[in-house]
């Protein structure tokens, strides 16, 4: 649940880009987007909607609870993409991120500081702080006390 809520604040990409293979009528707009359009889906704009996800500037795991992710209709969480465009290493990744997680907070305490920015750019392609930085306090635990 940490990963999926840390993943829904900071997505590894800010949006997905897609081609339109038909004409599509808006619903509720005159609008048509036409076969051959390029799309741009804003993974940060469904990820902080507060309709999908309240309170969206929280860091709140439990809303990936089972109970509170059949609240959501499908296709507002997209840190991956989704479909048959999905990421082909989502499940690479997801490992990688759990395991890096359990090496380094199993030897580390580690902390957010006074200069740590948790606001990322929205401008740019990847998901990085503003100032383009991480902060962080790292202090190596005691192993060896039981």
């Amino acid at each position: 649940m940490v990963v999926s809520e840390t993943l829904r604040m900071y997505p590894p990409l800010g949006f997905l880009n897609r081609m339109a293979t038909k004409n599509y009528k808006v619903p509720k707009y005159d609008l048509v987007i036409e076969e051959g359009t390029p799309v741009y889906i804003s993974i940060l704009g469904l990820h902080y909607d507060a309709e999908y996800f309240p309170n969206p500037d929280i860091f709140d795991p439990e809303r990936f609870k089972k109970r509170n992710k059949r609240k959501r209709p499908s296709g507002v969480y997209l840190p991956f993409g989704e479909g048959s465009h999905e990421c082909i290493g989502r499940r690479f990744g997801l490992i990688q991120i759990k395991l890096t997680l359990l090496m380094i907070l199993s030897k580390y305490e580690v902390e957010s500081c006074a200069k740590t920015s948790v606001k990322i750019d929205p401008r740019e392609p990847m998901s990085l702080p503003l100032n383009g930085v991480l902060y962080l306090n790292v202090r190596k635990l005691n192993t060896n006390a039981i």
